[in-house]
Protein backbone atom coordinates (compact mmCIF):
# COMPACT_ATOMS: atom_id res chain seq x y z
CA UNK A 1 0.00 0.00 0.00
CA UNK A 2 2.98 2.12 0.93
CA UNK A 3 4.72 2.18 -2.17
CA UNK A 4 1.06 2.24 -4.01
CA UNK A 5 0.26 5.46 -2.34
CA UNK A 6 3.65 7.18 -2.72
CA UNK A 7 3.31 6.98 -6.67
CA UNK A 8 -0.42 9.26 -6.43
CA UNK A 9 1.45 11.32 -4.11
CA UNK A 10 1.51 15.51 -5.76
CA UNK A 11 4.61 17.63 -5.96
CA UNK A 12 3.35 20.81 -6.22
CA UNK A 13 5.24 24.04 -7.15
CA UNK A 14 4.61 27.47 -8.58
CA UNK A 15 5.87 31.30 -9.19
CA UNK A 16 5.58 34.61 -9.51
CA UNK A 17 6.43 37.43 -11.96
CA UNK A 18 5.40 40.22 -9.62
CA UNK A 19 6.17 42.79 -11.98
CA UNK A 20 3.60 42.40 -14.07
CA UNK A 21 1.29 40.52 -11.96
CA UNK A 22 1.79 37.29 -13.39
CA UNK A 23 1.66 33.82 -10.73
CA UNK A 24 1.57 30.60 -11.86
CA UNK A 25 1.08 27.16 -10.09
CA UNK A 26 1.43 23.65 -11.17
CA UNK A 27 0.99 20.21 -9.98
CA UNK A 28 0.88 16.72 -11.39
CA UNK A 29 -0.28 13.60 -10.10
CA UNK A 30 0.76 9.55 -11.76
CA UNK A 31 -2.68 8.51 -10.61
CA UNK A 32 -3.85 5.01 -11.13
CA UNK A 33 -0.91 4.21 -14.23
CA UNK A 34 1.60 2.14 -14.41
CA UNK A 35 3.87 4.72 -14.74
CA UNK A 36 4.01 8.44 -15.16
CA UNK A 37 3.80 9.67 -18.95
CA UNK A 38 3.03 13.07 -18.26
CA UNK A 39 5.88 16.27 -18.21
CA UNK A 40 5.46 19.94 -18.00
CA UNK A 41 7.66 23.16 -18.01
CA UNK A 42 6.66 26.39 -16.70
CA UNK A 43 8.92 29.78 -17.92
CA UNK A 44 8.02 33.15 -16.49
CA UNK A 45 10.89 34.84 -18.23
CA UNK A 46 12.25 34.40 -21.34
CA UNK A 47 16.04 34.76 -22.22
CA UNK A 48 16.14 37.65 -24.81
CA UNK A 49 13.32 38.49 -24.86
CA UNK A 50 11.71 41.41 -22.88
CA UNK A 51 9.15 41.50 -19.75
CA UNK A 52 5.98 39.61 -19.96
CA UNK A 53 6.74 36.88 -22.09
CA UNK A 54 6.40 34.03 -20.41
CA UNK A 55 6.01 29.51 -21.67
CA UNK A 56 4.23 27.54 -19.94
CA UNK A 57 3.44 23.83 -21.31
CA UNK A 58 1.84 20.44 -20.47
CA UNK A 59 3.11 17.38 -22.56
CA UNK A 60 0.90 14.13 -22.08
CA UNK A 61 3.05 11.04 -23.20
CA UNK A 62 1.43 8.74 -25.22
CA UNK A 63 3.01 4.86 -25.13
CA UNK A 64 5.57 5.91 -23.06
CA UNK A 65 6.76 9.10 -21.48
CA UNK A 66 10.28 9.76 -23.37
CA UNK A 67 8.74 11.96 -26.07
CA UNK A 68 6.72 14.03 -23.10
CA UNK A 69 9.86 14.60 -21.24
CA UNK A 70 11.66 15.94 -24.23
CA UNK A 71 9.07 18.12 -25.30
CA UNK A 72 9.34 19.92 -21.71
CA UNK A 73 13.43 19.60 -21.38
CA UNK A 74 13.88 20.81 -25.34
CA UNK A 75 10.72 22.93 -26.52
CA UNK A 76 11.66 26.07 -25.00
CA UNK A 77 14.62 26.12 -26.24
CA UNK A 78 13.00 26.06 -29.85
CA UNK A 79 10.39 28.37 -28.99
CA UNK A 80 13.22 31.13 -27.82
CA UNK A 81 15.02 30.37 -31.21
CA UNK A 82 11.98 30.80 -33.61
CA UNK A 83 11.40 34.28 -31.35
CA UNK A 84 15.22 35.50 -31.68
CA UNK A 85 16.33 38.89 -33.50
CA UNK A 86 14.70 37.85 -36.67
CA UNK A 87 11.29 36.04 -35.85
CA UNK A 88 10.29 34.20 -38.99
CA UNK A 89 9.72 31.05 -41.40
CA UNK A 90 12.25 28.76 -41.09
CA UNK A 91 14.70 28.54 -44.35
CA UNK A 92 13.56 24.65 -44.07
CA UNK A 93 9.79 25.50 -44.60
CA UNK A 94 10.31 27.92 -47.57
CA UNK A 95 12.35 25.51 -49.40
CA UNK A 96 10.31 22.66 -49.10
CA UNK A 97 12.35 20.26 -47.22
CA UNK A 98 9.38 19.69 -44.63
CA UNK A 99 7.02 19.05 -46.91
CA UNK A 100 7.35 15.30 -46.83
CA UNK A 101 7.02 15.39 -43.01
CA UNK A 102 3.90 17.20 -43.01
CA UNK A 103 2.15 14.84 -45.70
CA UNK A 104 0.22 12.23 -44.80
CA UNK A 105 1.38 8.98 -45.92
CA UNK A 106 5.41 8.35 -46.15
CA UNK A 107 4.54 4.37 -45.37
CA UNK A 108 8.43 3.16 -44.99
CA UNK A 109 8.25 4.96 -41.23
CA UNK A 110 5.02 3.48 -40.37
CA UNK A 111 6.43 0.39 -38.75
CA UNK A 112 4.34 -0.88 -35.98
CA UNK A 113 4.05 -4.42 -35.71
CA UNK A 114 1.20 -6.21 -36.93
CA UNK A 115 -0.81 -2.86 -38.08
CA UNK A 116 -0.47 -2.42 -41.98
CA UNK A 117 1.17 0.74 -43.31
CA UNK A 118 -2.43 1.97 -44.36
CA UNK A 119 -3.71 2.44 -40.82
CA UNK A 120 -0.67 4.17 -39.40
CA UNK A 121 -1.11 7.48 -41.39
CA UNK A 122 0.12 10.42 -39.14
CA UNK A 123 0.41 14.19 -39.79
CA UNK A 124 2.43 16.09 -38.14
CA UNK A 125 0.46 19.31 -38.80
CA UNK A 126 -0.12 21.25 -35.75
CA UNK A 127 -3.35 22.49 -34.29
CA UNK A 128 -2.35 26.05 -33.07
CA UNK A 129 -4.51 28.75 -32.00
CA UNK A 130 -3.23 32.14 -30.46
CA UNK A 131 -5.72 34.32 -28.67
CA UNK A 132 -4.43 37.94 -27.96
CA UNK A 133 -4.70 38.33 -24.46
CA UNK A 134 -8.05 41.20 -23.01
CA UNK A 135 -7.55 43.19 -19.49
CA UNK A 136 -10.47 41.16 -18.42
CA UNK A 137 -9.05 38.15 -18.68
CA UNK A 138 -9.03 36.21 -15.33
CA UNK A 139 -6.56 33.03 -15.60
CA UNK A 140 -5.62 29.72 -17.89
CA UNK A 141 -5.48 26.16 -17.28
CA UNK A 142 -3.04 23.76 -19.19
CA UNK A 143 -3.87 20.10 -18.53
CA UNK A 144 -3.57 16.74 -19.71
CA UNK A 145 -6.21 14.23 -20.13
CA UNK A 146 -6.50 12.58 -16.63
CA UNK A 147 -8.36 15.96 -15.90
CA UNK A 148 -10.68 16.92 -18.68
CA UNK A 149 -11.72 13.13 -18.34
CA UNK A 150 -13.04 13.88 -15.27
CA UNK A 151 -14.19 17.82 -15.63
CA UNK A 152 -15.39 19.91 -18.35
CA UNK A 153 -14.06 23.44 -19.37
CA UNK A 154 -17.41 24.83 -17.34
CA UNK A 155 -16.90 22.78 -14.67
CA UNK A 156 -13.06 23.50 -14.17
CA UNK A 157 -13.39 27.24 -14.37
CA UNK A 158 -16.17 27.67 -11.40
CA UNK A 159 -14.11 25.34 -9.35
CA UNK A 160 -10.39 27.48 -10.05
CA UNK A 161 -12.52 30.74 -9.72
CA UNK A 162 -14.37 29.99 -6.45
CA UNK A 163 -10.82 28.37 -5.35
CA UNK A 164 -9.43 31.79 -5.74
CA UNK A 165 -11.73 33.77 -3.53
CA UNK A 166 -10.45 31.69 -0.87
CA UNK A 167 -7.02 32.74 -1.65
CA UNK A 168 -5.34 29.39 -2.46
CA UNK A 169 -1.84 29.86 -4.10
CA UNK A 170 -2.06 28.48 -7.73
CA UNK A 171 0.28 25.72 -6.77
CA UNK A 172 -2.83 24.63 -3.60
CA UNK A 173 -5.58 24.99 -6.16
CA UNK A 174 -3.81 22.51 -8.83
CA UNK A 175 -3.08 19.87 -6.13
CA UNK A 176 -7.02 20.60 -4.82
CA UNK A 177 -8.05 20.42 -8.53
CA UNK A 178 -6.34 17.09 -8.97
CA UNK A 179 -7.41 15.28 -6.07
CA UNK A 180 -11.35 16.27 -6.65
CA UNK A 181 -10.19 14.72 -10.51
CA UNK A 182 -8.71 11.80 -8.43
CA UNK A 183 -12.43 11.58 -6.81
CA UNK A 184 -14.33 11.72 -9.51
CA UNK A 185 -12.97 8.97 -11.04
CA UNK A 186 -10.28 9.69 -13.21
CA UNK A 187 -7.74 6.81 -13.54
CA UNK A 188 -4.88 8.79 -16.31
CA UNK A 189 -1.87 10.83 -15.53
CA UNK A 190 -3.03 14.02 -14.07
CA UNK A 191 -1.33 17.28 -14.80
CA UNK A 192 -2.14 20.99 -14.52
CA UNK A 193 -0.99 24.11 -15.16
CA UNK A 194 -2.87 27.43 -13.39
CA UNK A 195 -1.39 30.77 -14.74
CA UNK A 196 -3.30 33.83 -12.93
CA UNK A 197 -3.93 37.19 -14.67
CA UNK A 198 -3.63 40.42 -12.95
CA UNK A 199 -7.57 40.19 -13.26
CA UNK A 200 -7.90 36.85 -11.17
CA UNK A 201 -10.37 36.88 -8.51
CA UNK A 202 -9.00 38.08 -5.09
CA UNK A 203 -9.67 36.88 -2.43
CA UNK A 204 -13.26 36.93 -0.80
CA UNK A 205 -13.95 37.65 3.10
CA UNK A 206 -17.84 36.59 2.62
CA UNK A 207 -16.43 33.52 0.01
CA UNK A 208 -14.14 32.24 3.22
CA UNK A 209 -16.70 32.30 6.00
CA UNK A 210 -19.24 30.75 3.75
CA UNK A 211 -16.64 28.13 2.94
CA UNK A 212 -16.09 28.04 6.67
CA UNK A 213 -19.95 27.73 7.65
CA UNK A 214 -19.58 24.72 4.92
CA UNK A 215 -17.12 22.85 6.36
CA UNK A 216 -18.50 23.11 9.81
CA UNK A 217 -21.92 21.94 8.72
CA UNK A 218 -20.36 19.04 6.83
CA UNK A 219 -18.42 18.04 9.88
CA UNK A 220 -21.60 18.33 11.73
CA UNK A 221 -23.63 16.16 9.47
CA UNK A 222 -20.74 13.22 9.84
CA UNK A 223 -21.20 13.50 13.50
CA UNK A 224 -24.98 13.50 13.11
CA UNK A 225 -25.06 10.50 10.60
CA UNK A 226 -22.48 8.38 12.79
CA UNK A 227 -24.07 9.12 16.20
CA UNK A 228 -27.56 8.09 14.57
CA UNK A 229 -26.39 4.81 13.54
CA UNK A 230 -26.54 1.27 15.26
CA UNK A 231 -23.28 0.34 14.25
CA UNK A 232 -20.56 2.60 13.21
CA UNK A 233 -20.80 3.70 9.47
CA UNK A 234 -18.04 3.01 7.07
CA UNK A 235 -16.76 6.44 5.46
CA UNK A 236 -18.26 4.39 2.00
CA UNK A 237 -21.67 4.49 3.56
CA UNK A 238 -21.19 8.55 5.22
CA UNK A 239 -20.32 9.93 2.04
CA UNK A 240 -23.01 8.01 0.00
CA UNK A 241 -25.31 9.29 1.93
CA UNK A 242 -24.49 13.08 2.30
CA UNK A 243 -24.08 12.49 -1.71
CA UNK A 244 -28.07 12.16 -1.75
CA UNK A 245 -28.67 15.17 0.70
CA UNK A 246 -28.85 18.36 -0.92
CA UNK A 247 -25.80 20.50 0.64
CA UNK A 248 -25.97 24.06 -0.29
CA UNK A 249 -22.97 26.27 -1.15
CA UNK A 250 -20.70 23.65 -2.35
CA UNK A 251 -18.17 24.08 -4.48
CA UNK A 252 -19.38 25.03 -8.18
CA UNK A 253 -17.76 22.30 -10.49
CA UNK A 254 -16.55 20.45 -7.70
CA UNK A 255 -19.15 19.43 -5.48
CA UNK A 256 -18.98 17.27 -2.37
CA UNK A 257 -16.27 15.44 -4.66
CA UNK A 258 -13.82 18.83 -3.46
CA UNK A 259 -14.76 17.84 0.11
CA UNK A 260 -13.94 14.90 -0.09
CA UNK A 261 -10.96 16.02 2.38
CA UNK A 262 -13.36 17.78 5.17
CA UNK A 263 -15.43 14.41 5.10
CA UNK A 264 -12.50 12.34 5.64
CA UNK A 265 -11.52 14.70 8.92
CA UNK A 266 -14.51 14.94 10.57
CA UNK A 267 -15.03 10.94 9.96
CA UNK A 268 -11.29 10.29 11.03
CA UNK A 269 -11.52 12.63 14.70
CA UNK A 270 -14.97 11.14 15.76
CA UNK A 271 -13.32 7.28 15.87
CA UNK A 272 -9.90 8.88 17.07
CA UNK A 273 -11.36 10.52 19.50
CA UNK A 274 -13.63 7.64 20.85
CA UNK A 275 -11.95 4.30 19.79
CA UNK A 276 -14.84 2.70 19.47
CA UNK A 277 -14.78 -0.73 17.36
CA UNK A 278 -11.30 0.27 15.06
CA UNK A 279 -8.83 3.14 15.41
CA UNK A 280 -9.01 5.10 12.00
CA UNK A 281 -5.60 6.76 11.22
CA UNK A 282 -6.30 8.38 7.90
CA UNK A 283 -5.03 11.21 5.95
CA UNK A 284 -6.52 13.62 3.24
CA UNK A 285 -5.12 12.05 0.46
CA UNK A 286 -5.67 8.42 1.18
CA UNK A 287 -9.38 9.02 1.45
CA UNK A 288 -9.49 9.98 -2.03
CA UNK A 289 -7.74 5.88 -2.82
CA UNK A 290 -11.54 5.01 -1.22
CA UNK A 291 -14.05 7.46 -2.99
CA UNK A 292 -11.95 6.78 -6.14
CA UNK A 293 -13.12 2.74 -5.48
CA UNK A 294 -16.92 3.10 -4.27
CA UNK A 295 -17.30 6.05 -6.97
CA UNK A 296 -17.03 4.08 -9.75
CA UNK A 297 -18.60 1.12 -8.57
CA UNK A 298 -21.70 3.90 -8.84
CA UNK A 299 -21.90 4.34 -4.89
CA UNK A 300 -21.85 0.43 -3.96
CA UNK A 301 -23.36 0.11 -0.26
CA UNK A 302 -20.92 -2.56 0.62
CA UNK A 303 -18.15 -1.03 2.71
CA UNK A 304 -15.13 -0.31 2.61
CA UNK A 305 -11.84 -1.24 4.27
CA UNK A 306 -10.44 0.99 6.80
CA UNK A 307 -6.97 2.43 6.12
CA UNK A 308 -4.25 2.46 8.81
CA UNK A 309 -1.28 4.68 7.65
CA UNK A 310 0.57 4.79 10.74
CA UNK A 311 0.43 8.19 11.75
CA UNK A 312 -0.13 10.80 8.94
CA UNK A 313 -1.61 13.74 10.19
CA UNK A 314 -4.96 14.76 8.41
CA UNK A 315 -4.42 18.36 6.78
CA UNK A 316 -6.64 20.49 8.47
CA UNK A 317 -9.46 22.68 5.87
CA UNK A 318 -10.60 24.95 8.83
CA UNK A 319 -7.06 25.94 10.08
CA UNK A 320 -5.78 27.00 6.69
CA UNK A 321 -8.98 28.81 6.02
CA UNK A 322 -8.93 30.23 9.64
CA UNK A 323 -5.75 31.66 9.08
CA UNK A 324 -6.95 32.80 5.47
CA UNK A 325 -9.56 35.26 6.37
CA UNK A 326 -6.81 36.59 9.47
CA UNK A 327 -4.64 37.26 6.67
CA UNK A 328 -6.79 39.10 4.29
CA UNK A 329 -9.00 41.16 6.87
Amino acid sequence: MGETWKKKQQKPHGGAAVSWGLRFGASAAQGWRARMEDAHCAWLALPGLPPGWAFFSVFDGHGGARAARFGARHLPRHVLEALGPAPGEPDGVRGGSLAVSRALGDFAYKEAPGRPPELQLVSAEPEVAALARQAEDEFVVLASDGVWDAMSGADLAGLVASRLRLGLAPELLCAQLLDTCLCKGSLDNMTCILVCFPGAPRPSEEAIKRELALDTALGRRVAELCASAQEPPSLNTVFTTLASEDIPDLPPGGGLYCKANVIAEAYSQLYQASKECWEVRTSTRMFLECSRMFLLGAFNPAPLPLLVVGKLKPVRTRDLLDTLIHSHS
